[in-house]
């Protein structure tokens, strides 16, 4: 004849309760920290993009899923081509933010928004008197082992 036993677990919701907000908290900690990695990346990226071609640097924008950074004022230009530039703006960082909300992953995405900055990063022949080619590529490769420790020391606080 089998013996049987019953057992009874209490608590498992509880658990599985405090598992939730734990994992929602490094979430936010996760989010928190690649802001701070994205905004390190978008100060570089404005100090080594080129200076001969208007308004690249001040286009610079980080975008999360519920934020982004404050747009620019572009100056220095006719009024239709900074309402242009202000348009293209916010349709840039709106496009960034859908594409962020949309993931699966908790991420931030960092660019430039004037029109030519896909051309101007991209093309590595030209010269310019100050800035270089690739500036977001640098500047992120840069600051690599830094945004990691941000996104760490954001996770370190909550597990505290």
């Amino acid at each position: 004849m089998a013996t049987k036993t019953n057992i009874k677990v209490s608590g498992v919701v509880e658990v599985e309760n405090n598992v939730n907000i734990i994992s929602k908290k490094m979430k936010r900690g996760i989010e928190k920290g690649l802001i701070k990695a994205g905004m390190l990346i978008r100060q570089e990226s404005m100090k080594l993009a080129p200076f001969d071609l208007g308004n690249l640097r001040d286009s610079a924008f980080v975008a999360w899923a519920k934020g982004s950074t404050p747009a620019p004022s572009f100056n220095g230009h006719t009024p239709t081509l900074t309402a242009e530039y202000t348009s293209n703006h916010a349709k840039e960082v709106d496009a960034s933010r859908n594409r962020v909300r949309r993931s699966p992953n908790v991420e931030v995405e960092v660019g430039h928004s004037v029109p030519y900055s896909l051309i101007v990063h991209e093309d590595v022949s030209w010269r310019h008197k100050i800035g270089e080619a690739l500036f977001l590529v640098s500047a992120a490769n840069k600051h690599q082992s830094q945004a990691r420790i941000l996104v760490e020391d954001e996770l370190r606080s909550i597990l505290r």
